[in-house]
C-alpha cells in the first residue's frame, strides 16, 4: 500500500468534501403549509387571500368553493402560455390557497408558486371545504326535501 503525501491527502479530502456538498446544494421544493377550510374562509372574507381550484373541468360537477379561481392541473403541467398568464393575474400581496380532489395536485401547484415568490397554502381536498359547510358554487341542483336520489 502506498502512503499519501500531505498534499495528496488534502486533495482527496477536498474532492470528497466537494462531492458530499454537491448533494446538499440541490434545492428541494419546500412543502406548502396546510390550511384548514375554516381558516381559509376567514382569510378570504378579510381579503387576505385568493383560492385556486386546480381540478380538471370534469371534476367540477360537484361544484367549487365560492369565489375560487379555476385553473386545471393539466394546464399547469403543460407549463405554457396559459400558466404564465394565470400566474400574472395572481396577487403577490395575498396568500394563494390551492385545493384539488386529494391535495396532491394542489401541493405541486403551491410549491411552484412558492418557488416563484408567492405566499402559498395547500387547502387539501375539496371534500374538506364541503364537509365544513362552506359556500359552494355550481354543482348539482339541491334536492327538494323528501325526494329520493
Amino acid at each position: 500500500m502506498r502512503n499519501l503525501t500531505a498534499r495528496q491527502a488534502l486533495g482527496w479530502a477536498a474532492l470528497l468534501f466537494a462531492l458530499a456538498s454537491a448533494g446538499a446544494c440541490t434545492e428541494k421544493p419546500q412543502a406548502a403549509r396546510r390550511i384548514d377550510p375554516v381558516e381559509a374562509m376567514g382569510q378570504l372574507r378579510n381579503g387576505f387571500a385568493v383560492l385556486v381550484d386546480v381540478r380538471e373541468e370534469s371534476e367540477l360537477t360537484s361544484g367549487w368553493a365560492q369565489g375560487a379561481m379555476k385553473f386545471p392541473f393539466s394546464a399547469f403541467e403543460a407549463k405554457g402560455a396559459a400558466w404564465d398568464d394565470f400566474v400574472k393575474r395572481l396577487p403577490k400581496d395575498k396568500l394563494i390557497m390551492a385545493y384539488c380532489a386529494s391535495g396532491r395536485r394542489a401541493e405541486l401547484v403551491a410549491r411552484e408558486l412558492k418557488r416563484q415568490g408567492f405566499e402559498v397554502a395547500n387547502l387539501g381536498p375539496f371534500s374538506g371545504w364541503m364537509s365544513s359547510g362552506l359556500p359552494v358554487e355550481g354543482g348539482p341542483a339541491p334536492r327538494a326535501e323528501g325526494k329520493k336520489k
